[in-house]
């Protein structure tokens, strides 16, 4: 499975959280009120979560987070992580999975310093674990 089918799974299970029928809203949003269809999600990650942004309001970071643990869960199997701190505030969710794919697509190497451009990542996005301490 490549890191985008994962990313988009995860994706969906965290949707899932909403009910099946909101989940099939939110990706009708995306595709008809912001041009964004679910399989340009993994390549339009900034997009994708300004977009959750204006859907949510401070909600989108909670279902970030819960896009972020579901993308863990999908990757244990593949490259596990020793540890998972989302109470790191400086961590972006694009931030986050681009650190992912960095890991899943550089095997040879887990210990390898990862290091990421901010160019297309919003500098201000802040994650607030505490709205996701308690998920569905």
């Amino acid at each position: 499975m490549s890191f985008d089918e994962l990313l988009l799974s995860a994706v969906d299970r965290a949707f899932l959280c909403l009910g099946s029928s909101s989940k099939d809203a939110v990706y009708f949003s995306l595709k008809e009120d912001f041009r964004l269809p679910r399989k340009e999600i993994p390549a339009r990650l900034y997009e994708f979560s300004e977009a959750l942004e204006r859907l949510f309001g401070i909600g989108s970071r909670h279902l970030e987070i819960l896009i972020m643990k579901e993308l863990n869960k999908e990757l244990s199997e593949e490259k596990p992580l020793k540890a998972q701190n989302y109470s790191d505030s400086n961590i972006s969710f694009t931030r986050y999975v681009k650190l992912r794919k960095q890991m899943f697509e550089k095997p040879e190497d887990p210990n390898q310093f990862l290091i990421l451009t901010d160019s297309d990542l919003k500098p201000t996005t802040k994650l607030n674990t505490r709205l996701a301490e308690k998920h569905c």
